[in-house]
């Protein structure tokens, strides 16, 4: 399979699945980046050769963590995609296979609504894993509410929030401890590091 060259936000995987993928992806996205979700679902799932078994995606509306009030959009939405099978003459071609597309789980005043998340072990496990366990197992599902998806994000916020308000009492200009001779760098070096130390106060 081709390496996915993407950084979930979170994902899982089960230690004896011996597998170059996890087999449940998460990716958080502003909705500026909406638009970007189902592609990148796409890109885990059939480039991954069907060893990434779902993938599920948060669509929230970006405000900045200094904004607060009731006026701001809350509006928070998901997405889940699983592998799937399209019959052709020449064959079976792996797909990626839409389940929720930007089903609200919480709306634009910060109300929940009504819905659930519900995955199985096969969002989790390779198929030939799966069927180690009894039909059973395989049937059951783990059910996560809109309502448990929306206190957690509110809770996310939260703490975004506290952290913008902490950073309002650091002073406003830093002084960088001067480097002696033998700390100094060569030329190129010179300019990595220092890239790197822009990045970090920005």
């Amino acid at each position: 399979p081709r390496i996915v060259r993407h950084s979930p936000d979170a994902s899982f995987t089960h230690e004896s699945s011996e597998a170059q993928a996890p087999g449940l992806v998460i990716e958080v996205g502003y909705s500026q980046q909406s638009n970007k979700l189902a592609r990148l679902a796409d890109s885990y799932i059939t480039n991954s050769r069907h060893k990434i078994r779902c993938v599920i995606a948060l669509d929230i509306v970006y405000h900045s963590p200094k904004q607060t009030g009731s006026g701001r959009d809350r509006t928070a939405r998901l997405s889940l995609w699983r592998p799937g099978v399209e019959q052709h003459e020449e064959g079976d071609i792996g797909i990626c296979m839409p389940i929720m597309e930007a089903v609200p789980f919480r709306n634009g005043k910060g109300l929940v609504c009504d819905g659930s998340l519900n995955l199985s072990i096969s969002d989790f496990l390779r198929p030939s894993l799966c069927k180690k366990f009894s039909l059973e197992a395989n049937q059951e599902t783990i059910n996560i509410s809109f309502t448990t998806l929306a206190r957690l994000l509110d809770k996310a916020e939260t703490c975004s929030e506290s952290r913008a308000e902490s950073e309002d009492d650091a002073p406003k200009m830093f002084r960088k401890r001067k480097r002696s001779p033998s700390e100094q760098l060569s030329s190129p070096r010179e300019k990595a590091f220092v890239n790197l130390e822009l990045e970090d106060s920005t």
